[in-house]
């Protein structure tokens, strides 16, 4: 469903979309290192972790992605690069929660690979989005990842569409503005944005999920995840200034 919206437009609208067999194949290797690789694990680490440790193990990945170009690429880890950091951490803590009850080292070690497969795909994808358009990108991403889902359910003998009528709303929801459109931000984003950037910019997904449960499921929003809230959004604002 996400790739069809993506391709569809792509058609549409006459994007360069023809790539050389050495482009495509680092396309499949930047699907393979989000989907087949970072998503994977993540949702792996969920059968060892409560969520919300493995959302804050999860989002390492901006620390690792600011000291990756450093090493490599002597982008220099500026004070307001670290103040970000430091702030998108503490905010994160405080949105997601502080219980560690349950930590299970299997479930940490598959979190934290998750994070250094997130930390690639940003790092490489910087590369490999600045010669396409990003719709382009976001389709082979997702092209490639539905394929791979996809054998695995066939050859696994889990594929099913028995969803009822309902079901079918949400994951159309979750294909068009959770997968689609979210990717496609995410690499129109990277035309300007370093990856250390962008990592930090993307730490503002557990607070929109926060809101998103309360408006949608009546969920209350604590009153540290509210000052969380903000403190994440003072960090997207500092990472904006260099000094």
């Amino acid at each position: 469903m996400a790739p069809s919206s993506i391709w569809g437009v792509i058609i549409a609208t006459r994007l360069p979309w023809r790539i050389s067999s050495r482009e495509l194949a680092e396309m499949a290797l930047l699907s393979m290192l989000g989907y087949g690789g970072g998503s994977t694990l993540l949702f792996l680490s969920l059968l060892y972790l409560p969520a919300s440790l493995a959302s804050m193990l999860l989002y390492t990945y901006p620390v690792m992605v600011a000291l990756t170009e450093a090493v490599l690429f002597k982008q220099p880890l500026t004070k307001s690069k670290a103040a970000a950091l430091l702030l998108a951490c503490a905010g994160l803590v405080m949105v997601l929660g502080t219980n560690f009850q349950g930590i299970n080292p299997q479930g940490t070690a598959l979190a934290l690979a998750a994070a250094v497969f997130y930390t690639a795909y940003l790092i490489y994808g910087k590369r490999v989005n600045s010669y396409h358009p990003p719709m382009v990108t976001t389709g082979y991403i997702l092209a490639f990842a539905a394929a791979a889902y996809l054998g695995y359910a066939v050859l696994s003998g889990k594929f099913s569409l028995s969803f009822g009528p309902t079901a079918w709303y949400w994951i159309a929801g979750l294909g068009f503005f959770g997968t689609a459109l979210a990717i496609f931000a995410l690499f129109a984003g990277m035309k300007w944005l370093r990856p250390s950037q962008v990592s930090i910019i993307s730490c503002i997904e557990p607070v929109f999920s926060v809101v998103c449960a309360a408006l949608l499921f009546g969920e209350a929003i604590l009153p540290l995840q509210m000052v969380g809230g903000v403190i994440v959004l003072a960090a997207i604002v500092i990472i904006q200034v260099e000094w």
